[in-house]
């Protein structure tokens, strides 16, 4: 059985992240922090080029108008929740990217990344996708 590929979109209203993943491959075989214009024809690009087996979508802000894109496209779209997958973004990039010198006596909390990591949160959602896990969970308000 060939492994499954998953493109994973987060949405958001400027900028989306995207990536494809394979499940038997932990490196992400595509990735991109792109305009929200752009996403269609990225999205198209990345269809045709490696055809996924799943198409997931975060659902944060504007999965709603986006659903809708994919439809127009005859694409088939999963809506996942994305409830924790900027801070496991971080922690993502971190692992492919380890601080170097006096950046790594910060503890892991309070770094930031030098620029946006929304295709690190794609590739969240679509490790979250594949793996069958569901996201963190929400705190209760409840005291």
């Amino acid at each position: 059985m060939a492994a499954r590929r998953v493109l994973a979109i987060d949405p958001g209203t400027v900028k989306c992240g995207i990536a494809l993943v394979c499940e038997d491959d932990p490196t992400p075989l595509f990735r991109s922090v792109v305009a929200c214009r752009d996403l269609e024809d990225v999205v198209t690009q990345t269809l045709a080029r490696y055809a996924p087996d799943y198409v997931v979508l975060g659902s944060g802000t504007a999965s709603a108008e986006l659903v809708t894109l994919f439809r127009g496209l005859g694409v088939a779209v999963q809506v996942v929740d994305e409830y924790g997958t900027t801070l496991a973004a971080r922690a993502r990039y971190y692992v492919a990217y380890p601080p170097k010198g006096w950046r790594r006596l910060i503890p892991a909390g309070l770094r930031i990344p030098p620029g946006p990591i929304d295709d690190w949160a794609a590739v969240v959602i679509a490790e979250q996708f594949l793996s069958g896990k569901p996201p963190l969970e929400k705190k209760s308000s409840k005291r």
